[in-house]
């Protein structure tokens, strides 16, 4: 069984989009993000929000902050401003996005993807940047991790939420060689139920230190409090 991906039966998608389809798409796109205005108290807030979509679909090839507003001719203060101080909450943007999910996407046999994914920081400033285990560089490193929820069905995929999960180091108990530590981290989710929302829980993730590869999941149903 090969191991790695084989190119020629893995061909990369034909671009053979017509000006047709980009216009079309341009308009599906309008309509889409105008669902997210109420999100947005004041009326800056949802052109910024705008500028600052328009700048990770565009050629910068960077797209941290003063590299997308200065490819795009806006005021780079001005967006930083609207990513790092104003006051808007993500929580209803996700709730909206993963309303749509349901409506588009939702199978009673659909299933949710679960992927811890590590990005490499030379820096010390991002947030939950330390030293652990990353693992895709298979080792401990200077890195970033990040917790994604997925959810895929037969109409088709699309993240659920990306976060930066609450973390807490361990003993779970003792071993024959000594103390098994563990690392863990909980995301607050809705658990769906015959395909609608039901309760909040609490997914657990609890990651072996001494053999990272060792990962398990739990569901636990406590206080919206973190354990």
């Amino acid at each position: 069984m090969p191991m790695g991906i084989v190119t020629d039966t893995c061909p990369a998608p034909e671009c053979n989009l017509t000006q047709q389809d980009i216009e079309q798409f341009v308009d599906e796109m309008t309509n889409y993000v105008e669902l997210f205005e109420p999100v947005f108290q004041r009326t800056e807030q949802l052109e910024w929000s705008k500028v600052y979509l328009h700048g990770l679909l565009g050629d910068a090839p960077r797209k941290n902050i003063e590299q997308m507003a200065l490819g795009l001719e806006e005021n780079v203060r001005g967006m930083q401003h609207y990513i790092g101080q104003s006051t808007w909450k993500q929580e209803p943007v996700i709730t909206i996005h993963q309303d749509l999910v349901a409506e588009t996407l939702g199978e009673t046999d659909g299933v949710a993807l679960i992927d811890e994914s590590g990005v490499v920081k030379q820096g010390d400033d991002s947030v939950g940047v330390a030293a652990q285990y990353c693992c895709s560089v298979g080792k401990v490193a200077n890195s970033q991790i990040g917790v994604y929820l997925g959810y895929a069905s037969r109409k088709g995929y699309s993240l659920v939420v990306v976060t930066q999960p609450a973390c807490a180091r361990a003993i779970i108990k003792e071993g024959s060689k000594g103390p098994i530590v563990c690392d863990f981290a909980f995301l607050r989710i809705i658990e769906s139920r015959s395909n609608l929302p039901g309760p909040e829980v609490w997914l657990i993730i609890r990651r072996n230190v001494d053999d990272p590869s060792v990962i398990k999941f739990y569901f636990r149903v406590p206080p919206p409090i973190l354990p």
